[in-house]
């Protein structure tokens, strides 16, 4: 049976169509993913977001997506969207390190030391010996003057990682603000004796040798 040369033409605009709306269809979620980290790769972080929130709008709030919008806010510098979607994320899986490594990141940037210490405690509640949560413990209370304190963190990680030069500094320098130079010297003659050119350590072994000499 013959088809009629309407026939033939409807067909031909219908199949033209159906060409016409998959060339301009939309990317699909991976490919919005993809191209979202390419943009954060060229440091492009607001087109990155841009991107990642067409995927978020067809994929939903999912963990991983309030996650990576934590981090592209983040690297825009817009802490409190960033504190509000890694708060999201970490309502959704209890117990995961990540929104709480952001959320620590971001207090850091903001200068709150109180939300620091909070959330790096937060962490150590999960996970006792975590590197960075003690380190930033360490910092922070360095920073306030509290010698003691961070003296504390800082030996925690000098037992675990004794070979860390710059968490022998730290403790060594915890040691010396509190007026301890005789704990301190061994730590900055160990640093200097694997790195000679630790500038950080040889003042503090001129520091201590200065306190030694009064």
């Amino acid at each position: 049976m013959k088809t009629s040369p309407q026939i033939r033409i409807v067909r031909t605009i219908a199949v033209m169509l159906v060409s016409s709306c998959c060339s301009y269809a939309e990317p699909s979620v991976s490919e919005y993913w993809v191209q979202s980290l390419e943009a954060e790769t060229n440091g492009d972080y607001a087109l990155a977001l841009e991107l990642h929130n067409k995927t978020r709008s067809t994929v939903g709030a999912s963990y991983v997506a309030q996650l990576r919008s934590g981090w592209l806010c983040y690297l825009n510098e817009d802490y409190p969207a960033a504190l509000d979607f890694y708060e999201a994320a970490a309502g959704q899986s209890s117990g995961a390190l990540s929104p709480l490594y952001g959320a620590l990141n971001c207090h850091v940037a903001m200068l709150n030391s109180s939300k620091v210490i909070r959330v790096a405690k937060a962490i150590l509640e999960i996970d006792e010996q975590n590197y960075k949560a003690n380190l930033q413990l360490a910092a922070t209370y360095y920073q306030d003057g509290n010698y003691a304190l961070a003296a504390a963190y800082y030996r925690k990680l000098n037992r675990l990682y004794p070979e860390d030069l710059a968490v022998a500094s730290g403790l060594a320098w915890s040691y010396l603000e509190q007026g301890e130079g005789r704990q301190a010297k061994p730590l900055f003659e160990l640093i200097l004796m694997i790195s000679p050119d630790y500038d950080y350590a040889a003042q503090g072994l001129a520091a201590c040798e200065r306190i030694a000499r009064r």
